[in-house]
């Protein structure tokens, strides 16, 4: 088994201050990383794709690993989960009530086209935080999907889904921008494969999903937090997805979800009502917002009233005094 590594094709034509970008790479506007492809021969039913595993780069996260002892090969997943016709697909696990951690809405899918892709949209509303009640963020994020077999090393078929992801502020609809949303994009690398089933069926499948970011251009200071904030929201999105696919397999209404821990080998381990924590923002926001009102009333009447210690060294307030005094208004 050999191993290709992809670098980025050298540029032909350079300024005179290009050899610094090339040379000292703390300088390059953009650091890629090389990815790993592992070598593999296509699947017999598909002999136009599929002739080398995707890989992922050195920056790459785990998000998922799970396995369903219901589906005994990798075109089972697919037509359970990936195909048109899937009876639950990827875009029901980015909306209610599957996605618990951001509220979606206006979702669309496009069919697999003849090249395997496709692309899928749905508008995001994250939640502004306290001291700004009255923005209202929407975000547009766009995939673009495609899939291929592979038959691996081990003569195994082997199924790969990727969904390339952007973000796009809506700032016509929007009242406030989001700041770094939309200077990166997400890749996800979903790889299913079948494996040995030990509950007395003969095989299962095992699902693997990756994820990786990549900043355009040059990353900012705040790229740590940015990844991790990131990678934070895509494992919450695939752990929304895993409840809604055992929920699939399991016959349960989508009314109900399950929670799924965050190892776990397949198995749902209890069934609980959904609970969303999105419904407590609006409150706490709206408090925040009346407190931030009261101490800004608060200072100004302070501003307002006459400070004791002025009253006793400024001579306005004494002549004032002596003149209220001799109306008889105040004793002396």
């Amino acid at each position: 088994m050999t191993t290709r590594v992809s670098h980025k094709a050298p540029v032909e034509e350079q300024t005179c201050f290009s050899w610094i970008a090339v040379s000292i790479p703390c300088f390059s506007r953009e650091a890629t990383l090389p990815i790993v492809q592992k070598e593999g021969r296509p699947s017999t039913e598909q002999l136009q794709h599929g002739s080398v595993l995707w890989g992922a780069g050195s920056n790459k996260a785990e998000m998922l690993h799970v396995v369903f002892p219901e589906l005994p090969t990798a075109r089972a997943f697919f037509d359970r989960f990936i195909a048109d016709t899937a009876d639950f697909s990827i875009l029901e696990g980015d909306l209610a009530p599957w996605n618990d951690h951001m509220v979606t809405s206006d979702g669309e899918m496009e069919p697999w086209t003849t090249e395997q892709t496709r692309k899928m949209s749905f508008l995001s509303y994250p939640i502004p935080p306290g001291f700004v009640p009255f923005k209202k963020y929407i975000l547009k994020v766009e995939h673009s999907h495609r899939y291929q077999f592979v038959i691996d090393e081990s003569g195994a078929e082997v199924l790969q889904f990727e969904a390339q992801i952007q973000v796009n502020q809506d700032a016509e609809n929007g009242t406030g921008k989001i700041p770094y949303a939309d200077c990166f994009t997400m890749r996800q690398l979903w790889t299913v494969r079948p494996i040995p089933n030990g509950q007395g069926k003969p095989m299962a499948c095992e699902l693997d999903v990756i994820a990786e970011i990549n900043f355009i251009g040059r990353p900012p200071l705040l790229a740590p937090v940015i990844q991790n904030r990131a990678l934070s929201e895509h494992r919450g999105g695939t752990q929304g997805w895993l409840r809604g696919a055992r929920a699939c397999l399991d016959g349960l209404p989508a009314t109900v979800a399950i929670d799924v821990d965050a190892q776990a080998s397949g198995e749902s381990k209890s069934v609980d009502v959904h609970h969303s924590n999105v419904r407590n923002a609006c409150p706490l926001a709206w408090l925040t917002a009346c407190l931030i009102c009261l101490l800004w009333i608060t200072f100004r009447i302070m501003e307002v009233m006459p400070s004791p210690v002025k009253m006793s060294f400024d001579p306005t307030y004494s002549s004032l005094l002596l003149s209220v005094s001799g109306l008889g208004l105040l004793p002396l």
